[in-house]
């Protein structure tokens, strides 16, 4: 089938075009989404087949407008990289919007959190019993570490450094330092007392773990995050995968002023214009945070 023989090319495409890791995986995990919708529509289906019915049948799976935007740039992006220009033009695409104006045009407010919703979450967290530890200070780093959810998978032992006070972060070959803060150190500690219970390979070299001592894996930490947001009665953003990192900035940007230059070092974003494009939004809305 042509979409699983592309799915490997797709994702390269999308490496070249140089979009953000997180932005990448949401685009192919669209895809896969929209292949086995149209798998079981029909199991011989083929995108010269593919009519706008069924294509509006399956973005009104979506939960929101925000994710029907982003399913709607993923496909476009797709067609266009296997150039299906004609096919693009009778479902209607040749004008679909690029993923930075979809990502432009959401609402600023339903990206970030309050503090009060961030607390509320981290209280949630007492309910998890034994596995609390791991999921503070998962939470923890997500939030005032400011690390991307693929960054805090990629977490090892050594990049914890508690007598330099820093973790190191390597991310799209760049490597930065966030400071640890002393609220946070106690955090980190006591979860790494319980990850010795947790581990089961003892040369397992991340740190964060699953329950059954291997490695996390995204969905797991979309589980934990959901799990405690549900029991917090807080409706996390569609953008969650990056909402606790953004609303800190928010958080900051809102009692502090803070050089948009240290920001960009501190997020490890490599292009100034992406850190540009977050600060604006947030100053439409901090003063509601």
């Amino acid at each position: 089938m042509l979409l699983q023989y592309r799915a490997s090319a797709f994702r390269n495409t999308l490496m070249d075009q140089s979009l953000s890791p997180n932005t990448i995986d949401s685009y192919c995990y669209d895809m896969s989404l929209l292949h086995k919708f149209l798998k079981k529509e029909d199991p011989q289906y083929s995108f010269k087949t593919l009519s706008s019915k069924v294509l509006v049948k399956f973005l009104n799976t979506s939960k929101t407008h925000q994710t029907q935007s982003r399913r709607i740039a993923a496909i476009t992006a797709y067609l266009k990289s296997i150039n299906a220009e004609e096919l693009m033009e009778s479902l209607g695409f040749k004008k679909t919007k690029t993923a930075k104006s979809v990502a432009d045009e959401k609402d600023p407010q339903e990206t970030f959190l309050t503090l009060s919703q961030v607390n509320r979450i981290i209280e949630a967290f007492v309910h998890d019993g034994s596995l609390y530890p791991r999921n503070r200070a998962l939470l923890e780093i997500l939030y005032k570490g400011m690390l991307t959810v693929s960054e805090a998978l990629n977490l090892r032992l050594e990049d914890v450094d508690f007598k330099g006070n820093v973790v190191h972060v390597t991310s799209e070959g760049h490597q930065r330092s966030i400071p640890i803060g002393k609220d946070s150190a106690p955090i980190y500690e006591t979860y790494l007392k319980t990850r010795e219970q947790l581990v089961t390979d003892w040369d397992n070299p991340y740190f964060f773990i699953s329950k059954k001592g291997g490695c996390l894996n995204r969905k797991s930490i979309w589980r934990i995050l959901s799990k405690a947001a549900k029991r917090a009665r807080v409706t996390l953003p569609d953008s969650s995968k990056s909402a606790f990192r953004n609303s800190c900035v928010a958080h900051m940007m809102k009692e502090f002023k803070i050089d948009i230059f240290v920001l960009q070092k501190l997020l490890g974003h490599v292009d100034i214009a992406t850190t540009r494009r977050l600060v604006a939004k947030i100053e439409k809305i901090k003063h509601t945070l």
